[in-house]
């Protein structure tokens, strides 16, 4: 897929400053992007996932990405926001699972929290340990 379908069409919504070299021996030997801003990194990479037809769930997935990178969030605030984004109850809970299983985005368990921590390990680098244990500290209403 990536090979066949994905770099072609990143290649191609991108005039080009996403590039690659192939072997027919050793398949992909290089990969080069030439994208000046995130922004349009992201606009190519969004078109592609429209261009897949994701799910509800796929959608649900990238919403709670999206969400997680302003800051941490607990269950309950991301379940509420994929439901206020149009998901079910339950679709919002395996949307949850999945992101969990596959670590999508990391969890974060502690004893003094009333419920699991979500964030997103590429914009929150700092130890989730750390992040946990401040705001296990918070009251809580």
């Amino acid at each position: 897929m990536l090979i066949d379908t994905i770099l072609p069409y990143l290649r191609k919504v991108t005039d080009g400053r996403i590039d690659y070299d192939k072997s027919p021996q050793l398949g992909i030997t290089e990969v080069e992007e030439h994208i000046d801003t995130e922004a349009t990194l992201f606009e190519a990479t969004g078109l592609f996932h429209h261009e897949l037809g994701p799910t509800d769930i796929d959608a649900g997935s990238t919403e709670t990405l999206s969400y997680t990178a302003t800051l941490p969030r607990n269950e309950t605030e991301l379940k509420t926001k994929l439901v206020s984004v149009g998901m079910n109850e339950e679709q919002a809970e395996a949307c949850l699972t999945i992101q969990d299983d596959f670590e999508l985005v990391k969890v974060f368990r502690h004893y003094g929290l009333a419920e699991p921590i979500f964030f997103n390990e590429y914009i929150w680098r700092c130890d989730p340990a750390k992040v946990g244990h401040a705001l296990s500290q918070l009251e809580h209403d």
